[in-house]
């Protein structure tokens, strides 16, 4: 049946603000509150099934729905007693617990790569960590959640004290920056929307202890910089963590490594760490579980920068590693305390790690692979693997994959073996090598290197040449078909500087059965391992343009009639005086 009309329908309408206000509405009856545009209908009596007498709520496009939901409890379990009992359990507005964690897209961030996110991005840092009037600083500091997504920015982000900063994870959550100036740069208290202070000659910008940035959490995302300028610039920050981001720039193999000038502007840097004086310092800061690729250089800090702590981080695809004092700006204004923790260094065209100016970092734990080479194999060592300028540095069982190439194969082929950490340098590792005596008069060759200089060229390495020092090397060797076994340690002092002297203690325990005679019916005696050295240049008359000096040991038997292992590692290694 075709409708030709609809007839209007009355219900009871008035204003529920003035005289008596709603009237109780018969059962199934509908009213409607014009002056607040709500709408009601009747419960009904006890008699009819009604489990109490009065009006229900109709909800309509004029309701506010999270202010109708006040009774929010969490899990809302009897297992779990969130108040005094189970019978009085807290209860909040599902509107704060939605407001305890802020997205960006409350902000109008969309997270397509196509659409600018920078006002957007920077407006939610601001209101959020900056301040607002209204409220404390305290309840606006909430996490600041980023979504999966590509957010593309055309000027730098300014992170002041109490930013947090949670993406969805590294290649889910990615700002990327097209244009010159860091991706992120941490600003002090002084800053205002609009208004960071960055410009050390803006009063604004005088960081002291209490308004310098700080407590700054940046998590689970990837910063990708398309312009050969900095990732992550932490400025006289404090006490602040930097967990799982990958920090990538657009540097590649081939691309040209500039020199650092004393005073000049650092671009082509992951993280850049700097401070604005002796009294405002970056310091204590965690940077954990990074990725920081292809860049110039990956780390850069100056000035008293101290206490930091990089742990379980990759570096890989960067022309240099970590580079520490590389602009000395005064006395005692130097990187210092700083440890490197468990961290490998990948494919480093020079040094991974270092050290022109500070005292009392530490390099512990990290592995070392295809470092030092200018991206060639492991036996094509053109540079330090890690070089420490200045005393009291410290290498602690770190782990060099070159080692193992160049001490005991490719003896004598004229392969410069420049050695894994240089300058001025104590370290210590827990990393055998192992090498075979043979029969007869068999000998065990190790190769050491004791350092280089270059002849002409190599502008960006840190080379040096050293005049005396001092090795350690542990060693064992056993030999299965007799019952013989020699522990000992081999101290090595020498002098390169134009004498090329050296001497070898050699401090052991051999144990054997004495009452076993070999095939020829010598004792064991005629096994002792004696010990020999030289040192060569091996740099000279190979083509090479650098000079490179290393200790030949040898270490021998005689009358061994069966093969025997030899395992040894360097153990404590000083390099001084240098030239």
């Amino acid at each position: 049946m075709a409708i030709v009309q609809i007839s209007k329908i009355q219900i009871r309408r008035g204003r529920k603000n003035q005289g008596e206000g709603l009237p109780q509405l018969a059962s199934g009856e509908l009213g409607w509150a014009v002056d607040t545009q709500e709408l009601f209908i009747g419960n009904g009596s006890l008699i009819e099934g009604a489990p109490a007498v009065g009006n229900t709520k109709i909800l309509t496009q004029y309701d506010d729905i999270f202010a109708l939901t006040k009774t929010y409890t969490y899990k809302d379990e009897s297992s779990i007693i969130t108040g005094e009992s189970p019978e009085t359990p807290i209860q909040r507005r599902l509107k704060d617990r939605l407001d305890d964690r802020v997205s960006v897209r409350a902000f109008g961030v969309s997270g397509i790569e196509s659409d600018d996110a920078t006002g957007g991005l920077q407006r939610a840092i601001d209101q959020l960590f900056l301040g607002n009037t209204q409220i404390s600083p305290e309840v606006s500091r909430v996490e600041l959640f980023i979504e999966p997504g590509v957010y593309s920015i055309t000027d730098t982000i300014y992170l002041p004290s109490f930013t947090q900063l949670i993406g969805a994870g590294p290649n889910r959550t990615v700002i990327k920056k097209s244009t010159p100036g860091p991706i992120f740069m941490t600003v002090n208290d002084n800053s205002t929307i609009g208004n960071p202070a960055i410009n050390p000659d803006n009063e604004d910008a005088q960081s002291t202890f209490h308004t310098q940035p700080k407590n700054i959490v940046i998590k689970g995302l990837s910063l990708l910089a398309n312009q050969d300028t900095i990732g992550l610039h932490l400025s006289s920050c404090r006490d602040s963590i930097i967990d799982n981001v990958h920090i990538q720039g657009n540097w590649n193999e081939g691309d040209e490594i500039t020199t650092i000038s004393q005073f000049g502007e650092i671009i082509g840097t992951g993280i850049l760490l700097d401070s604005l004086s002796l009294a405002v310092t970056t310091n204590n800061n965690r940077i954990n579980n990074c990725k920081i690729g292809n860049w110039q250089r990956g780390v850069v800090a100056n000035q008293k920068v101290n206490n930091n702590h990089f742990t379980n981080c990759h570096f890989v695809e960067l022309g240099e590693g970590v580079i520490f004092g590389a602009q000395y700006n005064g006395d005692g204004e130097h990187p210092t305390n700083t440890k490197i923790d468990s961290c490998n260094f990948e494919n480093i065209s020079n040094e991974a790690i270092a050290i022109l100016q500070g005292s009392n970092n530490v390099s512990q734990n990290n592995i070392f692979t295809k470092v030092g080479n200018s991206f060639g194999g492991e036996f094509m060592g053109t540079h330090h693997c890690i070089f420490f300028n200045t005393p009291s540095n410290k290498s602690i069982n770190d782990f060099f994959a070159r080692t193992e190439n160049l001490s005991t194969n490719y003896l004598e082929q004229q392969i410069p073996y420049i050695s894994e950490i240089g300058g001025n340098v104590t370290y210590d590792n827990i990393f055998d090598q192992e090498v075979t005596i043979n029969t007869g008069n068999g000998a065990a060759y190790i190769r050491i290197p004791i350092d280089y200089f270059a002849a002409s060229g190599a502008e960006n390495s840190y080379m040096t040449s050293t005049t005396f020092g001092a090795f350690v090397l542990n060693y064992s060797c056993v030999n299965e078909s007799f019952d013989f076994k020699r522990v000992g340690k081999l101290i090595i002092n020498f002098d390169n500087f134009g004498n090329d002297k050296f001497t070898l203690v050699d401090e052991y325990e051999q144990i054997g059965d004495s009452q076993y005679e070999s095939p020829f019916g010598n004792d064991y005696a005629e096994t002792d391992i004696k010990w020999s050295a030289s040192i060569i240049d091996e740099g000279s008359g190979s083509g090479s343009e650098i000079t490179n000096y290393v200790i030949y040991l040898f270490a021998a038997t005689e009358g061994l009639q069966t093969s025997s292992k030899f395992r040894f590692r360097i153990s404590t290694t000083k390099h001084a005086a240098l030239i």
